[in-house]
């Protein structure tokens, strides 16, 4: 039990360039992105994260590969313009 509050309250650390390009929105969810992988790096199961984070087994499923930059970023929704030849 003790092993969960610590980790649920260590915090991420952002870049301070990346943390400038961030909206609020932006920084919340790296932080949980972040937080994630981490936790999954440690050994912990999806299961264990979604009731330590109070988040869906889906959004853990989302966020447990990839770029935490790039996943919390809503420009990585939008296409990305195509050059011209």
């Amino acid at each position: 039990m003790l092993r969960m509050m610590n980790v649920i309250k260590m915090k991420s650390k952002i870049k301070k360039t990346e943390h400038d390009k961030l909206s609020q929105a932006e920084q919340h969810r790296y932080e949980k992105i972040v937080t994630i992988h981490r936790l999954l790096s440690e050994g912990f199961a999806p299961v264990e994260i979604k009731e330590m984070l109070q988040t869906t087994y889906f959004r853990i499923q989302r966020y447990a590969t990839g770029d935490p930059y790039k996943l919390c970023s809503f420009k990585s929704c939008e296409k990305e313009p195509e050059a011209n030849h």
